[in-house]
């Protein structure tokens, strides 16, 4: 779940609790997902704050 801001920016990442998804990745995770820009969210033609929910598919691939 992403906050972001009047101007698009992401304020803070939450991930819901994932046991299986090794801390250093959910480091990773967030920040990739903190440098992300969008078009601010707007009601009645004035920006706002929002919460917004990324879902990610992740696949990991080892060369041996």
């Amino acid at each position: 779940i992403l906050l972001i801001d009047e101007t698009g920016s992401v304020l803070k990442v939450d991930i819901p609790d994932r046991p299986t998804l090794p801390a250093d990745i959910q480091a990773v995770i967030i920040e990739t997902l903190s440098k992300w820009k969008y078009k601010p969210a707007q009601k009645d033609e004035i920006q706002v704050r929002v919460k917004w929910t990324v879902r990610l598919k992740i696949h990991f691939k080892y060369d041996m």
